[in-house]
């Protein structure tokens, strides 16, 4: 009884045309394999570089004030006191509730009423004739640039720079 070896159809290498291809069994799954220890030591030590500042940041921000004033985060090893008093002092005395409310109440019908604008011209210039369609589609999708550069000249003409307006 003779085995033969069969051999696996050529893939096509994307980009290359039909003439280069490549057998699927020299297809390792890419890479050189696994990184040494040494790099991935390093990567770590990037890792742990990148995210210390972010836990001294959750940290001080669960500590009293005075405490976060007086030592460093890293001391809540020895004296851990925790509060959540400053979230509710930023929420209800500086207003940032307020700010919260107004900011829902602005950006989402400002989000969502395009949205559904859009979606529904979409629609239409889509799956519907109707006369001068190829034109309205041109001039709707001309509206933002032509409001950004009249905006823009408008800015130049008055001699106007991004720190002179005012809010």
């Amino acid at each position: 009884m003779t085995t033969t070896a069969t051999t696996p159809a050529p893939v096509p290498v994307p980009g290359r045309g039909r003439r280069f291809t490549r057998n699927r069994a020299d297809d390792t799954g890419g890479g050189q394999g696994a990184a040494s220890p040494l790099a991935q030591a390093a990567v770590w030590f990037i890792c742990l570089l990148w995210v210390v500042p972010i836990i001294g940041q959750v940290v001080t921000a669960f500590r009293p004030k005075d405490d976060a004033n007086a030592n460093g985060w890293w001391n809540v090893v020895h004296d851990p006191n925790f509060t959540t008093q400053n979230f509710v002092d930023a929420w209800n005395k500086s207003g940032l509730g307020d700010a919260f409310v107004n900011s829902f109440a602005i950006a989402l019908p400002a989000t969502l009423i395009p949205i559904m604008v859009a979606a529904f011209a979409a629609y239409a210039f889509a799956f519907m004739r109707f006369p001068f369609r190829d034109t309205l589609f041109f001039l709707i999708s001309m509206i933002v640039p032509i409001v950004v550069f009249l905006s823009l000249q408008r800015f130049f003409v008055r001699g106007l720079t991004a720190g002179s307006v005012k809010g």
